[in-house]
């Protein structure tokens, strides 16, 4: 069973019933975001025929920095040109000896 007391500090000075509504309330908004928003883009998407679209990330996401940015894109263009064979496995364990994915 779950048991809830008012917060306190140091033991000694109780919160006010509305003080701890207030950090209840900022705490709520906070948790609350995540969901809301996932559930908005998703509808947002299934009104525009496509809900596949709200799990796809978008073409700017990534990271900020612009040289960290350009490594990144240097890889995915790495497997989106055909030079590196990757079919399931970007792990080098996984490969053979002859540096070719199973």
């Amino acid at each position: 069973m779950v048991t809830w007391e008012p917060h306190s500090y140091a033991g000694e000075l109780v919160y006010k019933p509305w003080a701890q509504g207030v950090g209840w309330f900022l705490a709520a908004v906070t948790v609350v975001q995540i969901p809301l928003w996932g559930f908005a883009i998703f509808i947002y998407h299934l009104f525009k025929g496509n809900p596949r679209r709200a799990f796809v990330p978008t073409s700017d996401w990534g990271p900020g920095d612009p040289e960290a940015r350009q490594k990144l894109l240097a890889i995915q263009g790495q497997f989106q040109n055909g030079s590196r064979i990757y079919w399931a496995y970007d792990n080098p364990v996984v490969m053979d000896y002859n540096g070719l994915t199973y």
